[in-house]
């Protein structure tokens, strides 16, 4: 078959592959790649390219999760880089690198409404400034800021922003964090890893012992009520969500919504609203009446990133 495009969404755990057909606008031939079995990017390439029947491949956008300097990345939570120059020497395409969440920031640009479930607000102002954060393997947010002549989209590094506590556990649990990396950021907490770190403390804190690496095991006991501990981690995490959400609504004053995407949002969306997200998006002070108004969705599709660099490929 012939592609416009070559599209991939690597993050710290999985990178996703597909291309992109410029005439139907959807993402082909999709291929997930567990990232820590390569030590060289350029093998899942090829490895992607020798399981695919495709002929040939104008060009390509890669979503990747770390800081893009002189068209390199050095993955932010692996020892992976990718650099676009050594690519299109090495396989005759170029390459565009985007961040993952200004990719993801292109995917909500290309959403259905079947594709969101609005959980907060009024209908989006249709020229407002759009927003979108997401916790997985780590967390990312991008803003998207209307033109006439369409978007701009603003990359961020907001999830390494200073995590703040508003009472005596999370502000034990920020020390902890504090005083094993000298820093303590929103990803700490808003991640994978983050929803391991609260139960931990938790289980420190209760004199309880539990042998969990797992953060998906934690979510499935406290869908299940399980035990206390495990429905409270997650009300620690959703509430701290939700605060994230709406400073990053306050700053970009996101009339156009506030987009929630990452892959843990979808395994946790029907406890979302009960384990405290809201409450903890709204609770602005003299700004909860503003907050009221702002609209917030979860986004349900889980290739948004690869939808984001469809939609680049076709735009630019």
């Amino acid at each position: 078959m012939q592609a416009n495009a070559l599209i991939a969404d690597i993050g710290g755990t999985n990178a996703r592959f597909a291309v992109y057909n410029n005439i139907t606008g959807e993402t082909e031939q999709v291929k997930w790649f567990n990232i820590a079995e390569f030590n060289d990017f350029s093998n899942i390439i090829n490895l992607y390219l020798d399981s695919s029947n495709i002929q040939y491949i104008q060009k390509a956008v890669f979503a990747v999760a770390g800081v893009i300097k002189n068209n390199h990345v050095d993955l932010t939570n692996i020892n992976i880089s990718i650099n676009s120059d050594y690519i299109k020497r090495q396989y005759g395409f170029n390459l565009k690198l985007l961040n993952d969440f200004e990719a993801a920031a292109w995917g909500v640009i290309a959403l259905k409404t079947t594709d969101i479930e609005q959980i907060n607000g009024n209908k989006p102002v249709t020229d407002g400034i759009k927003a979108i954060l997401g916790a997985g393997t780590g967390l990312g947010e991008a803003i998207i800021v209307p033109f006439k002549t369409g978007y701009r989209i603003i990359p961020s590094e907001g999830g390494h922003s200073d995590l703040s506590s508003f009472n005596d556990i999370e502000f034990s649990l920020v020390k902890k964090i504090f005083n094993e990396f000298g820093h303590a950021s929103m990803e700490h907490i808003l991640s994978g890893n983050g929803i391991l770190r609260i139960f931990h403390h938790l289980c420190e804190k209760n004199n309880l012992q539990y042998e969990i690496n797992d953060p998906s095991q934690i979510t499935k006991n406290a869908f299940f009520e399980k035990n206390d501990i495990f429905e409270e981690t997650m009300k620690i995490f959703c509430k701290i969500y939700g605060r994230e959400a709406g400073n990053l609504a306050l700053k970009t004053l996101a009339r156009g919504g506030i987009y929630i995407a990452g892959g843990i949002v979808n395994k946790i969306c029907p406890m979302l609203i009960k384990w405290g997200f809201l409450e903890g998006f709204l609770e602005k002070g003299r700004m909860k009446p503003l907050m009221n108004e702002i609209p917030v969705f979860v986004v349900k599709r889980e290739d948004l990133g690869l939808l984001g660099c469809g939609a680049f490929s076709a735009n630019n």
